[in-house]
């Protein structure tokens, strides 16, 4: 820690997470130093894995896409491109509706629409209400950028499809990795899902944890460090830890949850205050259960499924998902089962939501038996940002008055729930960080 106002580095980043981890490197890339400070004891925030029965299981994010350039960028960068596998059995979906499993492959669903039997072909018209959105977002939109869709930003996705194509065709996707209640999905979240649908996933051997653990490993990264306030001071900005220490910087880049930014800099702007105070994130539940023997649900056509989705009102109230994940088991079987989002954030009992999850996986699956042989239960408190109805519209016209300056903010609140957009809100942040130090650089006479 340096003496006086001298700064220890360029940059602080606070928060190694993938937008921290994306920081960092860009501004070393740049020339700058920086160092990244994590409360956790390992850097990867949702992007993380771990070792667990013999298996690798994603603490978070867990495949990665063909249109995560940005993120392909920095496999590519680590050298671990070569972990890249197929996803085998995805996205193929058995949804339940009236004691019946309905069948979607999520991969090409406008394709299965007309065989798919989990909405009647009223329902299924409703869709149509979709294509003048969608012509709206022709030429603005871009890729699960959610303040590309501000346009169409006008209503939940539920008051344009109805209730039933929303709750079984539109939205189940979103409640299951997103934890977003149908209700809540957003016709700007809906335009842009269905224009960027999932086609061809990877997972990575090794689990994500072994990409941010490597871009660490590369990077000036302490943990265990809880920052409780950022100023600024005159000739930079300091860092205030909960242990007493100080560090001095620059620039510094809070690369943090919304809630944790807006406690951090009590001295941001009172519109940047504004929108920090105004955004909210789902919480998420789950429960990895290992299997003596590969559990397996086949579709009609006798492929794995990849996952099953009871939405509410049909046989459960804790279980909304169950995702097959016996790839990553090297013997036996491995599941996830996934909380509906408001069993999740109502329940204060890791094991008692766990028994009931199982309890009712079993109900719906008694041919398990005795397969379970360990459990494992992850809760997600923070899950990702959540994009109700004009969100989207605040996110524009916030993020069109980011300026360069001494501190910046980076998070996928800024852009969406998805990895891509953690990385893209990382580097942007890095790039305004370095266009602040290098304005206020002395020029050089020829």
């Amino acid at each position: 820690m340096a003496a006086g106002g001298e700064a220890d580095v360029d940059v602080l980043v606070i928060g190694a997470g993938l937008a921290g981890l994306a920081a960092a490197q860009r501004l070393t890339r740049e020339g700058f130093e920086a160092l990244l400070l994590e409360r956790d004891a390992e850097p990867g925030g949702r992007a993380r894995s771990q070792e667990w029965e013999g298996c690798t299981i994603e603490l978070g994010a867990s495949f990665v896409t063909p249109a995560y350039h940005r993120l392909h960028r920095l496999i590519e960068d680590c050298g671990l491109e070569h972990r890249l596998a197929p996803m085998p059995n995805a996205f193929r979906t058995a949804i339940r509706r009236d004691d019946r499993w309905h069948y979607l492959d999520f991969r090409w669903p406008e394709l299965g629409l007309v065989r798919y039997s989990g909405i009647g072909w009223r329902e299924k018209a409703s869709l149509a209400r979709l294509l003048p959105y969608q012509l709206r977002l022709a030429l603005k939109a871009r890729f699960f950028d959610m303040a590309s869709a501000a346009a169409v930003d006008s209503a939940p996705l539920e008051a344009v499809v109805g209730p039933a194509a929303n709750r079984y065709f539109a939205s189940p996707v979103a409640e299951v990795f997103c934890g977003y209640p149908p209700e809540d999905v957003s016709l700007a979240f809906g335009g842009l899902g269905a224009r960027y649908p999932t086609r061809r996933p990877w997972i990575m051997r090794g689990g994500l944890g072994s990409l941010t653990g490597e871009l660490a490993r590369r990077l000036q990264v302490r943990c265990g460090v809880l920052v409780e306030r950022v100023r600024s001071e005159r000739h930079g900005v300091v860092a205030e830890t909960s242990d007493g220490r100080t560090f001095r910087a620059r620039a510094v880049v809070l690369a943090t949850p919304a809630p944790e930014a807006l406690g951090l800099w009590s001295q941001a702007p009172e519109e940047t205050r504004g929108f920090l105070s105004g955004q909210s994130y789902s919480q998420g539940f789950g429960v990895f259960l290992r299997t003596r023997e590969p559990v397996r649900r086949p579709d009609p056509r006798g492929r794995d499924l990849y996952m099953e989705i009871v939405p509410r009102g049909e046989g459960t109230e804790a279980l909304l998902g169950v995702i097959y994940l016996n790839e990553a088991a090297p013997d036996g079987g491995l599941l996830l089962l996934d909380a509906v989002p408001r069993a999740a954030a109502a329940s204060a009992d890791d094991t008692e939501l766990a028994d009931r999850l199982e309890s009712e996986f079993a109900a719906l699956h008694p041919e398990l038996g005795t397969q379970v042989t360990a459990r494992r239960t992850l809760r997600w408190r923070t899950f990702v940002p959540s994009y109700p109805a004009g969100r989207a519209r605040e996110l524009a016209a916030f993020r069109a008055r980011i300026a360069p300056g001494p501190v910046q903010l980076a998070g996928d609140y800024l852009y969406g729930p998805l990895m891509e957009a953690a990385v893209r809100a990382g580097q942007e942040a890095a790039a305004r960080a370095a266009h602040h130090l290098r304005s206020r650089e002395p020029a050089v006479s020829p």
